[in-house]
């Protein structure tokens, strides 16, 4: 297990330090095609690449407070933040509504629909 622990997870995911967090969340959503176990890959390789996300999504929330750390330094940072995650990869529908943000509006407007006729909006068709 140490050596998930000495990757780069910006080199990992294609990002640089200046990268947008839809440049993050792009990269994830691709890599998760490609990893995920409900899309045949390895749920070892998941984990990877989510613990990577997770950290590099923290890293660039925080840019205007990122303290100027040594490669060992975000290194060992890494690995400490790996330990706190899980070991199961999340669901592939988790993924697809972390890395597109229309989702939680379309998700937000369709509850309070529901809500309000008390019934599926959608019963009549998505047309209405």
């Amino acid at each position: 297990m140490a050596e998930l622990y000495s990757i780069d997870p910006f080199k990992l995911l294609g990002l640089t330090q200046k990268s947008t967090l839809l440049e993050a969340k792009k990269a994830y959503y691709n890599y998760a095609l490609l990893t995920h176990p409900d899309k045949g890959g390895s749920g070892e390789q998941m984990i990877v690449i989510t613990n990577a996300y997770n950290y590099v999504k923290k890293q660039l929330d925080f840019v205007d407070s990122k303290k100027d750390l040594s490669y060992e330094g975000l290194e060992e940072e890494f690995a400490e933040f790996c330990k706190q995650q899980t070991d199961k990869p999340p669901t592939f529908s988790y993924i697809y509504e972390e890395t597109n943000d229309w989702i939680k509006e379309f998700n937000k407007e369709f509850t309070e629909l529901k809500k309000a006729n008390d019934n599926n909006p959608f019963e009549k068709g998505y047309g209405e």
